[in-house]
């Protein structure tokens, strides 16, 4: 709310910081029109806050009197203000923290580094590597033996 004076006249007049957003808003030619209020935003019936009106259903909650009292001149500013070309119209709970910051974009996507196999685990594979490549040079070897080697130098 705001109060305006007018030149060379004792009485002052009630002005609607809703209307002056919207008609600077139009004037400007705004991408969007963003209006804050200390209530959680606009309400049905039930109290659940809505959101993602389109102009046929804030005209219809306006007509069964949902939309009524302060939240009235800002939604009736927001459609104004879009049918005059204003891009879109954010009505705002302004008590809300960071309620003007956009969303914190998702973190940039690393792909998952491949850990290195310890020095335990890359023995093994040398080892078992050793141990298939004497069985394709001697299959006919004993394989109780070798593979009591292959334990030995494991475990």
């Amino acid at each position: 709310m705001a109060l305006g004076l007018r030149a060379r006249s004792p009485h002052s007049h009630h002005i609607n910081a809703d209307f002056v957003a919207g008609a600077v808003a139009k004037r400007l030619g705004a991408k969007k029109l963003i209006l804050l209020t200390n209530t959680p935003g606009i309400q049905d019936a039930e109290g659940e806050t809505l959101t993602g009106l389109r102009r046929a259903d804030a005209t219809r909650l306006i007509a069964d009197g949902t939309i009524a009292g302060g939240m009235l001149p800002k939604v009736q500013c927001a459609l104004d203000a879009i049918a005059a070309g204003v891009g879109s119209a954010h009505i705002i709970d302004g008590r809300m923290p960071h309620a003007l910051l956009p969303p914190a974009p998702p973190p940039p996507h690393r792909p998952e580094r491949r850990r290195q196999p310890d020095a335990r685990l890359r023995r093994r594979r040398r080892i078992a590597q050793f141990v298939r490549d004497e069985f394709k040079r001697s299959p006919t070897a004993d394989f109780d033996a070798q593979w009591q080697v292959l334990a030995q130098a494991v475990f």
